[in-house]
């Protein structure tokens, strides 16, 4: 029997160059949170409304795009938008 995991990446968080520098670590785990929150609902396909962290903007975007869903994201009070996502 074979008792070793294998684990393999889901989706690129896209930070090997700095994009975290200079965040706190449980800042990092609030934005790799909302991250992992996003995609499982892209990945149902259905319409969808949240407030994100301005930081993950970016990123959340770019997974909105790579999984051909239309988004929208709109700043609202200081450090934060809303995230709007099209259904399929």
């Amino acid at each position: 029997m074979n008792n070793k995991a294998e684990y393999e990446l889901v989706q690129s968080f896209w930070v090997d160059d700095g994009e975290l520098d200079g965040i706190s670590k449980p800042e990092c785990f609030v934005l790799g949170f909302e991250f992992c929150l996003v995609l499982a609902d892209l990945d149902t396909g259905r319409e969808f409304y949240r407030p994100i962290h301005e930081a993950n903007a970016e990123r959340i975007e770019r997974a909105c795009n790579e999984r051909g869903r239309t988004s929208d994201i709109a700043p609202t009070i200081e450090g934060w938008c809303d995230l709007r996502v099209e259904a399929m």
